[in-house]
Formats: structure tokens, C-alpha cells, sequence
């Protein structure tokens, strides 16, 4: 279900947990479901700046830790506030074993995720080749073995993996980001373009991940009218302080046109609002333009990552 939200259906799903609550305080899936929308709140998806929503789901997660903290469920929401709330790496990864040793089937693809974004393919391609075998059909699987052949330099392959599992399931958002992101890196600007204006159409808004790459392709384009827009509207949007880790997106539009203090500058603030996306910095390749400086390491220190 989490895979599908967008923000028009937070506040419907966030009631329905809080009712289910109201009728019985002992239900720990709607505490859990609870914590996992105020992660999800204060990330890319989100209303809430991330310091707000780590307050929140720690609300829930206490009051879930005390109806069975020995819980797959538990186990899962607890490894979502360690790893994307807190950069804790270690206790998410350990949390998220758990959560599979329970089985649950979400637990692959946030553990998948993590060790993407650690640079550990091999773990995060054993994980997925485990969920395709209990779960073939979850669709957040196809864009988590996307960005493992994506970063083993097997472009063909993931562009072909997303491209088939976008004609199945449309509603993903991060099948338009990940889809993107693997056309521009690899050269195809032009391409990564026409997949972020099928993002917006299909997904009914503008997620600020989408705008982040739209600046980068344009500007790779020379549209430049259309770069400085995708700029003013991440920029309106960190004003605006209401999740979408916009200072986030602003660093990596920077780095992805070669505008290395700027990125720098942004990605600070970025830390200073404990942004979610703050943990892709050793991943995406658009931060490349930045290693070897020593605000990027400190940056990397920060999310408990290391060049």
C-alpha cells in the first residue's frame, strides 16, 4: 500500500489508522501504519518538515513498542525511523533483517534501499533476488533492481526492467524518478525529460525529485528558461518548509550542472533540516562533481557514510 501513496491520500489513510486506534489502542498495525506515514510524511512524499515528523512517528513507535516490540511490523517501522529518520545504518539494516525473519515483504525492498544507497550492490541484489522469489509482484521491486543494474553500468538492462514494470503499474512515483534518473546519467537527457513530463501528467502533481532532475536536464539541454523554473519552484517550495526535501533536490540540481558551492550551500541546509534524501549523497552519480571536498565528506560523516 505504502508504494502507492501520494499526497492527496495521506490524510484519508492517516484517519482511517487514528479511527481503527479510537476503537481498539491495542491494534498494533494502525500504530505501526501510523508510524510509517509520518516517515513518509516528512520525506519526498510529505507535508511535514522531517524534524516534525521524526517527533510524530517516535509517538507511535513507543506506543507500538509497548502492544509487541518482537513484531515483524515493529521491527519494520522501527528500522524506517532508524535508517531514513536518523542515518542509522546499522540499527536499520538490523531492524529490517528482523522484519524479514518475520516476514514481511516490505522489509526487502527499505533494506535493498539501504545498502544501495551504503554502495553495497551485492547485498542489495541478494535481497531482491530473495523478494522476487516470496513477492514477484510487488512493484516497488522492479525499481530497486533497476538501480542495481543502473549502478553495476548494466544501462540497458535497468532501463528495460523500468520500462516494462512502468506499463504494468503507473501509479509508482519512484518508477519516474529511478527511470530518469538512469536516461540522463547515462547521457539521454532528452529522454529523461519525456519520462519527468509522463511523471507529472500520470502522477496528477510536480514531486520536487522530479523537479530536481528536470533542472539538471534541461540545463543539460540548454533550456534554460525551463532550468531556472525548475529552480524557482524547489526554491518556493524550501520556503515554503513542508517536507519534499527541496534543499536536498536544490544540491543535487547543482551538482548535476557543475555548480559545486552552490550544492554545497544547499545540501548544508539540507543537513540542517535532517532531510531524508540527505543519504543518496554517495550514491547519485550527480554528486560525483563533489568528492575529494572536504565539506562533502563532512556532509557524508553527517549520514554516517564514508567516500
Amino acid at each position: 500500500m505504502f508504494d502507492q501513496l501520494t499526497p492527496q491520500t495521506f490524510n484519508a489513510i492517516e484517519s482511517i489508522f487514528k479511527e481503527l486506534i479510537e476503537m481498539d489502542p491495542n491494534f498494533l498495525y494502525a500504530h505501526t501504519g501510523l508510524v510509517s506515514m509520518n516517515v513518509l510524511k516528512g520525506t519526498i512524499w510529505g507535508s511535514l518538515d522531517t524534524k516534525e515528523a521524526k517527533r510524530i512517528a517516535n509517538i507511535y513507535l513507543e506506543s507500538a513498542r509497548k502492544i509487541d516490540d518482537e513484531s515483524s511490523s515493529f521491527h519494520l517501522v522501527n528500522g524506517q525511523v532508524q535508517f531514513y529518520l536518523n542515518y542509522d545504518f546499522e540499527n536499520g539494516e538490523s531492524e529490517f533483517i528482523k522484519a524479514m525473519e518475520g516476514g514481511d515483504t516490505w522489509a526487502p525492498i527499505v533494506l535493498s534501499d539501504l545498502y544501495i544507497k551504503k554502495g553495497d550492490l551485492d547485498k542489495s541484489r541478494t535481497v531482491t533476488k530473495y523478494l522476487a522469489k516470496i513477492d514477484p509482484i510487488n512493484s516497488a521491486l522492479a525499481v530497486q533492481e533497476g538501480c542495481n543494474l543502473f549502478y553495476m553500468g548494466k544501462i540497458d538492462e535497468a532501463i528495460e526492467t523500468l520500462e516494462k514494470a512502468l506499463k504494468l503499474n503507473k501509479g509508482y512515483p519512484q518508477y519516474f524518478r529511478i527511470l530518469a534518473q538512469v536516461y540522463m546519467y547515462s547521457g539521454s537527457s532528452d529522454k529523461a525529460l519525456e519520462i519527468i513530463h509522463r511523471g507529472y501528467k500520470e502522477l496528477g502533481y510536480s514531486p520536487t525529485f522530479l523537479v530536481g532532475l528536470a533542472a539538471i536536464a534541461n540545463y543539460n539541454l540548454e533550456n534554460m528558461e525551463e532550468y531556472e523554473s525548475s529552480i524557482k519552484y524547489l526554491e518556493q517550495q524550501f520556503l515554503k518548509n513542508k517536507g519534499g526535501d527541496s534543499a536536498f533536490f536544490l544540491g543535487q540540481a547543482y551538482a548535476g550542472t557543475q555548480q559545486i558551492e552552490k550544492s554545497l550551500e544547499w545540501l548544508r541546509k539540507s543537513a540542517e533540516r535532517n532531510e531524508v534524501e540527505l543519504a543518496w549523497l554517495k550514491s547519485d552519480p550527480a554528486f560525483s562533481v563533489l568528492k575529494g571536498n572536504p565539506e562533502y565528506s563532512k556532509l557524508l560523516a553527517y549520514v554516517n557514510l564514508k567516500e
